[in-house]
Protein backbone atom coordinates (compact mmCIF):
# COMPACT_ATOMS: atom_id res chain seq x y z
CA UNK A 1 0.00 0.00 0.00
CA UNK A 2 1.32 3.41 -0.62
CA UNK A 3 0.93 6.43 1.14
CA UNK A 4 0.77 9.83 0.20
CA UNK A 5 2.60 12.79 1.75
CA UNK A 6 0.26 15.11 3.53
CA UNK A 7 0.68 18.28 2.05
CA UNK A 8 1.96 21.41 4.27
CA UNK A 9 0.17 23.52 6.11
CA UNK A 10 0.78 26.86 4.39
CA UNK A 11 0.86 30.70 5.97
CA UNK A 12 -2.93 30.87 4.86
CA UNK A 13 -4.21 27.59 6.20
CA UNK A 14 -2.71 28.13 9.52
CA UNK A 15 -4.95 30.76 11.49
CA UNK A 16 -8.19 28.11 10.79
CA UNK A 17 -5.92 25.36 12.76
CA UNK A 18 -5.07 27.79 15.97
CA UNK A 19 -1.59 27.41 14.98
CA UNK A 20 1.26 29.91 15.17
CA UNK A 21 4.80 30.26 13.37
CA UNK A 22 7.66 29.08 16.22
CA UNK A 23 11.06 30.72 14.91
CA UNK A 24 14.37 29.13 16.89
CA UNK A 25 17.71 30.08 17.03
CA UNK A 26 19.56 27.13 17.29
CA UNK A 27 23.27 28.57 18.27
CA UNK A 28 20.79 31.50 20.93
CA UNK A 29 17.58 29.29 21.94
CA UNK A 30 15.83 31.83 21.44
CA UNK A 31 12.40 31.33 20.82
CA UNK A 32 9.65 33.31 19.35
CA UNK A 33 5.64 32.94 18.33
CA UNK A 34 4.57 35.04 15.12
CA UNK A 35 0.80 35.00 14.01
CA UNK A 36 0.66 33.66 10.30
CA UNK A 37 -1.60 36.36 9.54
CA UNK A 38 1.43 38.85 10.23
CA UNK A 39 3.95 36.65 8.43
CA UNK A 40 1.94 36.87 5.24
CA UNK A 41 1.83 40.63 5.22
CA UNK A 42 5.34 40.81 5.59
CA UNK A 43 7.08 37.64 3.34
CA UNK A 44 3.43 38.52 0.81
CA UNK A 45 4.21 35.04 -0.80
CA UNK A 46 2.17 31.41 0.94
CA UNK A 47 4.77 29.33 2.15
CA UNK A 48 5.24 26.46 3.99
CA UNK A 49 6.80 26.52 7.12
CA UNK A 50 9.98 25.51 6.58
CA UNK A 51 10.79 28.17 4.11
CA UNK A 52 9.90 30.99 6.33
CA UNK A 53 13.20 30.79 8.77
CA UNK A 54 15.00 32.17 6.02
CA UNK A 55 13.50 35.52 6.01
CA UNK A 56 14.43 35.85 9.62
CA UNK A 57 17.19 36.96 11.57
CA UNK A 58 18.40 36.26 15.05
CA UNK A 59 17.99 39.35 17.51
CA UNK A 60 21.08 38.17 19.81
CA UNK A 61 23.84 36.79 17.20
CA UNK A 62 22.27 38.50 14.15
CA UNK A 63 22.75 35.56 12.17
CA UNK A 64 20.59 33.75 9.47
CA UNK A 65 22.25 30.29 9.61
CA UNK A 66 20.88 29.19 12.35
CA UNK A 67 17.51 30.02 12.13
CA UNK A 68 14.54 26.85 12.28
CA UNK A 69 10.88 27.38 12.23
CA UNK A 70 7.46 25.13 13.09
CA UNK A 71 4.47 25.44 13.87
CA UNK A 72 3.04 25.57 17.41
CA UNK A 73 -0.27 24.69 18.56
CA UNK A 74 -1.47 27.09 21.98
CA UNK A 75 -3.54 25.11 23.81
CA UNK A 76 -4.99 24.73 27.15
CA UNK A 77 -3.74 26.32 30.45
CA UNK A 78 -1.13 28.10 28.09
CA UNK A 79 -4.10 30.60 26.60
CA UNK A 80 -3.33 33.74 27.42
CA UNK A 81 0.04 33.15 28.96
CA UNK A 82 2.21 32.59 25.94
CA UNK A 83 3.76 35.55 24.37
CA UNK A 84 3.07 36.12 20.68
CA UNK A 85 4.82 38.48 18.94
CA UNK A 86 2.05 40.74 16.70
CA UNK A 87 3.00 43.07 13.77
CA UNK A 88 2.98 46.65 14.70
CA UNK A 89 3.88 48.72 11.79
CA UNK A 90 6.85 48.56 9.51
CA UNK A 91 9.82 51.12 9.04
CA UNK A 92 11.46 51.56 6.03
CA UNK A 93 15.19 52.91 6.66
CA UNK A 94 16.67 55.26 3.67
CA UNK A 95 19.75 54.60 2.83
CA UNK A 96 22.50 56.80 1.82
CA UNK A 97 24.82 55.85 -1.07
CA UNK A 98 27.97 58.07 -1.89
CA UNK A 99 29.96 57.62 -5.08
CA UNK A 100 33.98 59.22 -4.85
CA UNK A 101 34.63 61.08 -8.27
CA UNK A 102 37.80 63.01 -8.91
CA UNK A 103 36.68 66.65 -9.88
Amino acid sequence: MRYRKKPDLTLSTAPISSLFAEVTCRRCRITHLYHPDDLLKLIKEDLAIPDVAGFFRCDKCKSRDYMRSSWQAVLGPDVGRTPIRRLAEVRYARVLVWRDDVV
